[in-house]
């Protein structure tokens, strides 16, 4: 398995986060209360998409895509950050492999 690129902070409240999929995300995942997280993604100057996620819910891709209104692409690389980095249990996009990227016709996760 290839390692998640995670620059600046990889753990810390503020990620810059680079998949591989020619993206660089801005995030921030602070816990507000026990078992209750703020997640930020900084994806425009001044703004982004916000959402809470309790802790021990299984985060679905389509619940997540609604919820923050981003395509399959940005869902799975997301995803795959609250997986590895916040330890998440989530369920990938059609077609995505658990790192995010994007699984080639015949290729399995």
């Amino acid at each position: 398995m290839e390692q998640l690129n995670i620059l600046e902070n990889g753990t810390g409240p503020v990620c810059i986060f680079e998949p591989g999929n020619a993206t660089r995300y801005e995030l921030l995942c602070l816990e507000t209360k026990p078992g209750l997280d703020l997640f930020v993604w900084v994806n425009a100057p001044g703004g982004g998409k916000v959402t809470r996620l309790a802790q021990d819910n299984h985060i679905t891709a389509w619940w997540f895509c609604n919820r923050l209104n981003i395509n399959d692409a940005d869902c799975a690389a997301l995803l795959a950050w609250l997986r590895y980095v916040r330890g998440y249990t989530v369920t990938m996009p059609e077609g995505y492999g658990h790192d995010g990227r994007w699984l080639r016709e015949g290729v399995t996760a």
